[in-house]
């Protein structure tokens, strides 16, 4: 079982310039150079913090040096050491911090994976809460390293990890399945590669340039016995055929109806192992096992939740709706734990904490069983949650010099359990995505745009939903029509004026929109260009949708929406936060290229004149309020007239 509520931390790898002179030892020349940067900055907190970030290279990489910058606010003297896969790399000083550049080698991966880390050490000092705020962080790191020219030869190199990006190509004319397997591979691929390597479906009857880093898999319907060019036509509908082509592109044939299940099959781990470039009757089914019930922190993905010290130490667990697979109402959670009996005259707590909220604070004391049970409500949920253990202890002298004898804290992820009631908790929005969908992404394609287009539309919002979850989905590719009267959660891509006011949305194609930040502002935001993507409820269904303002593809506003709408759509799949940049319930891309979020006021009723009135008088009051404010400060300036009855002053 693949599930978690920890963050992946990944790479972004970009091509590096030629002729640059390294301090470790140079690439062949069959080799090229590269970059690897950490998608998130790695940070530590606190005296004694510490933290790790895994790097994935592709196959056969060398690493050659890493560079970076620390940079601290800690307040007393000491260290800040940097480390790949253990090996200190460089330190520098706490207070002030600064760069990093220290040679790296082949010694430093492991299994293809570089762990970068950087931990704290100050002076002795009599505080033992001395800096347990302050914090360090490691901004542009980036590790450079070698890799081979050459295009893979075999499956499994193909599917090879750390790769820049892979696209998913369809041709122009494909039928309905070769377009579901193809958004069944987006979706198979994301889940395999960690962030941030991008998964891209293009539609196109010729497949990319590829390179070492960029990888194309084709997607292609066969007749049993026409294999579309392949030097060894399958001849069988039970499964599909994957093959790596001379080019160094992977093909993934078959009958119609066996190319989705050699689309689920690309997300198995097992297949980076096979080094033959050629597999048959390859099927699979969707990595899916949510956690249903009682669950550990361990399969959650919890790492070990361990802490000695003094001071102030701190754990952080996820708990994110996704993994249950639909969403919660309410949670649970059961730690079993252990800690150090506390010294006469020393004091210690350890608090808990639910999204940066306090929910329970236990005192040490002679008990070294630590036992709480954690109840969280719905109007605590989010989507995605962060449980914080922060532990305190000061030691009976009440000073950390000498060094006194350590407190210490564990909970066992094996025995520490989430109990899951299923039901909503978070409003309606794109919050609620990708956990109400259940196993299956149903997705159609709109009125508002052309086809290849909307597809790939398609595909970039699979990609960003994907990315959201540990739990591998499944698409089923609906007809506008069939989507329309479904009533199960779906998206729809390509939403014009009908497809918004028959499916019920908050703001629709002629309404007149208010921007706000979160709540309404007094502005007014012009009816296009922009794409606007909406999440919402419509009576027990879940529905997001995205669409352009004008749907006129023939205006030139029209034409800047439609380009809008795929810029959106690249956004969600490829920027920092993919799906989770998406929050409330409307959201924005105008000419400036940002994502903005359209704040709903309350609705006085449910019909759309009722919010076309509201958001216009929202509109006409903000010009009357800055209309005065004008006049007020243009009109001529007379003396106020005097007050019936006053004194004159004097």
């Amino acid at each position: 079982m693949r599930r978690g509520g920890v963050l992946l931390l990944g790479l972004v790898l970009g091509l590096g310039a030629a002729g640059v002179v390294w301090a470790a030892e140079a690439p062949r020349s069959s080799e090229a150079v590269a970059t690897a940067k950490l998608p998130y900055v790695l940070s530590v907190k606190g005296a004694g913090g510490s933290s790790t970030v895994a790097v994935t290279l592709p196959d056969s990489a060398t690493p050659i040096v890493f560079d970076g910058t620390v940079r601290s606010t800690f307040t007393y003297d000491g260290t800040i050491v940097v480390t790949i896969n253990g090996r200190r790399i460089a330190q520098v000083p706490a207070r002030t911090g600064g760069d990093v550049h220290a040679v790296a080698n082949a010694d430093d991966v492991e299994r293809g994976v570089a762990v970068i880390g950087m931990f704290v050490q100050l002076d002795a000092t009599e505080d033992c809460f001395v800096d347990s705020t302050s914090t360090a962080t490691l901004d542009n790191a980036v590790l450079t390293y070698s890799h081979p020219v050459t295009p893979p030869t075999s499956i499994g190199t193909f599917l090879s990890p750390g790769l820049s990006k892979i696209t998913v190509q369809v041709g122009t004319n494909a039928s309905v399945a070769e377009q579901q397997a193809a958004l069944d591979a987006v979706a198979s691929l994301v889940h395999l590669y960690p962030v941030p390597t991008v998964v891209k479906l293009l539609v196109s009857d010729s497949a990319p340039e590829d390179d070492f880093l960029n990888r194309t898999v084709v997607v292609q319907a066969t007749n049993e016995s026409d294999a579309v060019g392949s030097e060894s036509p399958s001849t069988t509908a039970n499964g599909g055929t994957l093959e790596v082509r001379p080019a160094g592109a992977l093909y993934l044939t078959g009958a119609p109806t066996a190319l989705a299940g050699t689309a689920f099959a690309l997300a198995d781990p097992a297949l980076s192992l096979f080094e033959g470039r050629r597999l048959e009757h390859v099927s699979g089914t969707p990595d899916w096992d949510p956690a249903t019930g009682k669950t550990s922190l361990l399969d959650l993905g919890a790492s070990a939740i361990s802490m000695s010290g003094v001071g102030q130490l701190q754990s952080v667990v996820a708990v994110n709706q996704p993994a249950f697979g639909q969403s919660l109402s309410s949670l649970q959670i059961s730690l079993a734990g252990v800690i150090t009996p506390l010294p006469e005259g020393a004091a210690g707590r350890v608090d808990f904490l639910w999204n940066g909220t306090l929910i329970d604070s236990i005192g040490m004391s002679d008990d070294t069983q630590l036992s709480p049970v954690l109840s969280i409500s719905s109007e605590q949920l989010n989507r995605d949650n962060q449980l914080t253990i922060d532990f305190s202890y000061v030691p009976a002298s009440g000073r950390c010099t000498p060094q006194p004898l350590a407190a210490r804290l564990d909970f066992d992820t094996k025995q520490s359990f989430v109990i899951p009631s299923f039901g909503d908790s978070v409003a309606p929005g794109f919050q609620r995505f990708p956990q109400v969908l259940g196993s299956t992404v149903p997705i159609a394609l709109g009125s508002a745009g052309t086809p290849s287009s909307l597809l790939q539309q398609a595909g970039d919002v699979i990609a960003a939903l994907q990315s959201s979850t540990t739990q591998q989905l499944a698409v089923n590719l609906m007809s506008a029509a069939e989507f329309d009267s479904a009533t199960v959660a779906g998206l729809l891509v390509g939403a014009g004026a009908a497809e918004t006011e028959s499916l019920g949305a908050p703001l629709t194609i002629t309404d007149l929109i208010s921007v706000g930040d979160p709540a309404p502002r007094f502005s007014a935001a012009l009816p296009g260009p922009l794409a606007l993507a909406q999440a919402f409820s419509s009576g027990k269904r879940d529905v997001a949708i995205l669409g352009p303002i004008p749907t006129d593809p023939a205006s030139a506003a029209g034409k800047a929406a439609l380009q809008l709408n795929e810029q959106f759509a690249d956004q969600v799949a490829t920027g920092v936060g993919r799906w989770t940049q998406l929050t409330g319930q409307v959201m924005s891309m105008g000419a400036t290229g940002q994502l903005e979020e359209i704040a709903l006021p309350p609705e006085p009723s449910t019909t759309s004149n009722g919010r076309s009135f509201l958001i216009v008088g929202l509109i006409a009051t903000a010009f009357l309020i800055i209309g005065l404010i004008v006049w007020s400060k243009t009109k001529p300036q007379e003396a106020a007239p005097e007050v019936p009855g006053a004194s004159p002053m004097g």
